[in-house]
């Protein structure tokens, strides 16, 4: 009896360090899938963390990107209300010098009527006894509408000058504001503002590149969805816009209104080819009505110039033709 209770003892003493050492094999893996489970959620807190700041950076450079393209629009409208404005008021002074030199000019016509009439006169005086005194008031007379014609031509001659660049400048003006000429021929773009940054080329050389900047609202670009904010352009209509300025690309870009143009970019590794429709601009009829109005009024005046020229010059000739007559008959 004694032996079986020994055996027996062992026995159960056997099952439980069995069961200890069972429950620190458990207690060994718990604790590994614990520190498998930490590292695990180090790793996920530390990818958390990356993907925030990478987050936070790309809204960074969106919110600069947008401020950068805000700041453009808003230094453009302002160009572009300041050039209307000072179109308009090119304008309102070219009609007032076609207000002023119209009076001038009728004033010119009416002296040589008056000359025509005073040598008329004078050849019938020439007719009486007097013809001597008749002779001096006709060489006088002739002298004034002379002088008349000469201060005409000089009156004319400068308006002209003075003209030519008042409609060169509302031609400039509305060109410069609308992308129209004063024919109302409109041109415009894609919607895309450009940039010019920094970048790595071949063998790690810095250049300097042309990126999209931003999107226009009811542009073709960002109506396409083809072209995107931060790719960079290559060519546009097969011209590389390598070493050009950013002007020089919109310019390259811009054409007559529903025509299309060629784009040639890059994103990430990629190049890409996209072809957008350029559109029109709102303000060109309204300052195309202006340039045109300018145009006619500057040609108007012109016009009224010319006739009151020639009436000086036929006053200057008849009074020449009447001194003529009464020296002779003298």
């Amino acid at each position: 009896e004694g032996g079986g209770d020994d055996e027996a003892l062992a026995s159960a003493r056997r099952e439980q360090v069995a069961g200890l050492e069972a429950a620190l094999r458990e207690t060994a893996r718990a604790r590994d899938a614990s520190g498998e489970a930490a590292k695990a959620a180090g790793r996920a807190t530390e990818e958390a963390i990356t993907a925030k700041e990478a987050a936070a950076k790309e809204a960074t450079d969106a919110l600069a990107a947008l401020q950068e393209a805000l700041e453009g629009e808003r230094a453009r409208a302002e160009a572009a209300a300041q050039e209307a404005q000072e179109a308009r008021q090119a304008l309102e002074e070219a009609r007032s010098a076609l207000d002023a030199e119209k009076g001038r000019a009728e004033e010119a016509v009416e002296r040589a009527k008056k000359l025509a009439a005073k040598a008329k006169a004078l050849e019938d005086e020439a007719e009486g006894a007097d013809k001597w005194a008749a002779l001096d008031r006709a060489h006088e007379e002739l002298h004034e509408a002379e002088q008349a014609q000469i201060a005409l031509r000089t009156e004319k001659e400068t308006l002209d000058a003075a003209l030519r660049e008042a409609s060169s400048a509302i031609g400039s003006l509305y060109k410069a504001t609308t992308g129209a000429d004063a024919s109302g021929t409109a041109t415009g773009g894609v919607g895309i503002s450009l940039g010019k940054e920094d970048a790595k080329g071949a063998q790690g050389k810095k250049v300097q590149v042309i990126r999209v900047k931003g999107m226009e609202g009811g542009g073709s670009a960002l109506e396409s969805d083809k072209i995107h904010v931060g790719d960079t352009i290559v060519e546009v209509d097969g011209t590389s816009v390598s070493g050009r300025e950013v002007k020089d690309v919109l310019a390259l870009v811009r054409g007559p209104a529903g025509s299309s143009v060629t784009i040639k970019a890059r994103r990430a590794n990629a190049v890409f080819t996209v072809e957008l429709a350029r559109g029109g601009g709102d303000s060109g009829p309204s300052l195309g009505d202006l340039a045109r109005e300018g145009t006619a009024a500057v040609a108007e005046l012109r016009s009224r110039l010319a006739a009151a020229e020639q009436g000086a010059g036929e006053g200057a000739t008849a009074g020449a033709a009447r001194a003529k007559e009464a020296e002779h008959a003298r």
